[in-house]
């Protein structure tokens, strides 16, 4: 295994080198660490086999949102719209494939132009797609620096040595069903994606909201509050929580709570 830093003049040299010869790079991004490595049908299984995946489900990095029409079909306004006022960004589009790649999977395909300048260097003159799926086992928080993931995937042939990861995964938006569903929440917001739609998107039933609700004591004003939002939130995929600043282990509620 060999550790590379960020800003490493020979980088993106090596990271070519690496991925080119079909091995496997950890890297950061925008959003959370990434696996990344060529779109080839034993890279894939490769990599699935050390995130314990069944499925091969993965985006490709583009260096460009003009790269994105090589492998979609954009026909629609709000694609349209999606692509120009939303990359490159923090989110993962989820969009028609122009044909059936390895790495499409029930003739969509995930893509994702980064907004890091090394990254899209890298992506440049690429003659070949790029995977990539988060760092992590399946259905495992995402590790969020390269010593975690040289304990979690000895196996890996490259980890860029990097900072300044959000820690928060891409926003994932499915636009290929109407309207466009918001399959995962993540750093971009759902009300700059309706901005730049023009439209109001859906949340996947699968996703859960969840409002932390704080005060002082965590004795009145915030459990009050979370029975409220209870109430008014019943049938709705939202858990709210309440928490005190300076609240003590046992403390009872306060006189004018009950």
């Amino acid at each position: 295994m060999q550790v590379i830093r960020v800003r490493d003049r020979k980088l993106v040299p090596t990271l070519k080198r690496v991925i080119g010869s079909g091995e496997i790079a950890a890297i950061p991004t925008d959003t959370v660490y990434g696996l990344i490595g060529k779109a080839e049908r034993e890279v894939m299984e490769r990599i699935a086999r050390l995130k314990a995946k069944v499925d091969y489900r993965f985006a490709i990095l583009l260096p460009s949102k003009g790269a994105v029409q090589r492998f979609t079909r954009i026909k629609s306004k709000t694609e349209k719209r999606a692509v120009e006022g939303l990359l490159p960004g923090k989110v993962t589009l989820l969009l028609r494939s122009k044909k059936e790649f390895d790495f499409a999977f029930s003739g969509r395909i995930g893509v994702r132009v980064p907004k890091l300048d090394w990254l899209l260097e890298f992506l440049k003159d690429l003659d070949y797609p790029i995977i990539a799926t988060s760092a992590n086992r399946h259905e495992e928080l995402p590790l969020r620096n390269w010593s975690e993931i040289r304990s979690v995937f000895p196996e890996i042939d490259l980890i860029v040595d990097g900072d300044g990861i959000s820690g928060r995964p891409s926003t994932v938006i499915d636009l290929t069903t109407y309207p466009p569903v918001i399959k995962r929440l993540g750093v971009e917001s759902i009300f700059t994606i309706d901005k730049v739609l023009k439209r109001k998107v859906r949340i996947d039933p699968d996703v859960y909201f969840s409002i932390l609700i704080v005060c002082t004591g965590n004795s009145c004003r915030s459990p009050m509050a979370v029975g409220i939002l209870r109430r008014l939130l019943r049938g709705y995929p939202v858990f709210v929580y309440s928490a005190g600043t300076a609240a003590d282990l046992g403390l009872p509620a306060t006189e004018n709570a009950l």
